[in-house]
C-alpha cells in the first residue's frame, strides 16, 4: 500500500473503532484482524493488502461506521474501476508527453509498451489486467521523468557556462 492508502486506512480503522466502541461491540486488534479475515478471505497486515483487499476491507468498515451511507459504500464499490481509468488516462497523458501530437504514433508506442508489459497476449490498454495497467503506467511516467531530467540538463549546460576548450 501506498503512504496515502495507508493513511486513509488508518483513519477509517479510528472511525471504525469510534462506531464499534459507541455500540458496545468489541474494538480491539482481534476485532481488527477478524474483519481483515472475512473481507479478504486471509490473515495479513493491512500493509500487505491489494488494491482490491483494502477496498473491501474499506467498504466493510464504512458499512459499520454508516450503515445509511450508502453514497460513500457504493463509491468504495465502484472505486476499482475509476482506478483503473484513471491509469489509462496517465498512460495516455505519458505517452503524449513522450511522442507529441502524432496519434498512430502514440498509438503504436502504447501497443508496444503493453504488449511487452502482456509478453505478447495483448496490444491494447483494455485487454489486461488492473496490475499489468499499472506497470505499463510506471514504465510511462519512468521514462516521462527521464526525458524531463535530460531537457534540465541540456538547458543548464549553455555555451557561456561551459569552460574554453583551450
Amino acid at each position: 500500500m501506498s503512504p496515502d492508502q495507508i493513511r486513509k486506512y488508518r483513519v477509517h480503522v479510528a472511525q471504525w473503532q469510534a462506531a464499534r466502541k459507541e455500540a458496545g461491540k468489541p474494538h480491539d486488534d482481534a476485532a481488527r484482524y477478524e474483519l481483515h479475515r472475512r473481507c479478504t478471505g486471509r490473515a495479513c497486515s493491512s500493509t500487505a493488502f491489494t488494491n482490491a483487499e483494502l477496498d473491501k476491507v474499506l467498504q466493510a468498515m464504512m458499512a459499520e461506521i454508516d450503515p445509511a451511507g450508502f453514497d460513500e459504500q457504493m463509491r468504495l464499490q465502484e472505486s476499482p474501476e475509476l482506478r483503473i481509468e484513471d491509469y489509462r488516462c496517465r498512460c495516455h497523458d505519458a505517452v503524449a508527453a513522450i511522442v507529441g501530437d502524432d496519434v498512430a504514433h502514440r498509438r503504436n508506442y502504447l501497443a508496444a509498451i503493453v504488449r511487452q508489459v502482456s509478453y505478447g497476449k495483448a496490444t491494447a490498454l483494455d485487454k489486461i489486467s488492473e496490475r499489468q495497467t499499472q506497470q505499463v503506467m510506471g514504465i510511462l511516467e519512468r521514462r516521462v521523468r527521464q526525458i524531463e531530467k535530460d531537457a534540465r540538463k541540456i538547458a543548464n549546460t549553455s555555451p557561456a557556462t561551459e569552460p574554453a576548450p583551450f
